[in-house]
């Protein structure tokens, strides 16, 4: 086979690998605060986290966590929110990947799955920035820079908005 055959064949295999696939949504388990508010109430903290990029690894879903609390996945250009009682938070991040690679924890998972550690306050707001790229990378960010970076992403698709559920 000539090499410029074997190029096109392979080509599109390499492009969706690599370009970083968009146009995936996040979901959320934890319950999903409204976003009219800053809080729901002033003696709780918001945590944002959101992927305002998107890179090689994309393909990886990112599962977030606080502390054993699965709160949902999170895709490129998606944020999860919640709201919290003020004390010692970390949140973790473990990578997925997509059914096109293999299904389970994702071999980048089992090299590193970062952690932020830190205490909020009640009454504030926090905004965390992940990204994935060839190392996992996980900023808490100030208010200014979070709520600029926040506007290029979208809520979770599927998301928990009621206390009250069977």
């Amino acid at each position: 086979m000539k090499p410029v055959k074997i190029f096109i064949l392979i080509s599109p295999l390499f492009s969706l690998i690599f370009s970083g696939c968009q146009g995936k949504t996040a979901s959320q388990v934890a319950f999903f605060p409204d976003q009219s508010k800053t809080l729901t109430n002033p003696d709780i903290c918001r945590i944002y986290i959101f992927r305002d990029s998107s890179s090689y690894f994309s393909a990886w879903q990112s599962e977030i966590y606080d502390g054993e609390i699965y709160i949902g996945t999170l895709e490129p250009y998606t944020y999860l929110c919640w709201e919290k009682e003020p004390e010692h938070t970390e949140i973790t991040v473990k990578g997925h990947q997509h059914a096109l690679f293999v299904t389970g924890e994702g071999f980048l998972a089992a090299i590193t799955s970062p952690v932020l550690s830190f205490d909020p306050k009640k009454g504030k707001v926090y905004y965390i920035r992940y990204s994935q790229s060839f190392g996992k990378k996980i900023k808490l960010l100030d208010e200014a820079e979070g709520k600029k970076r926040l506007q290029k992403c979208k809520p979770p698709t599927y998301k928990i908005t009621s206390t009250n559920i069977f």
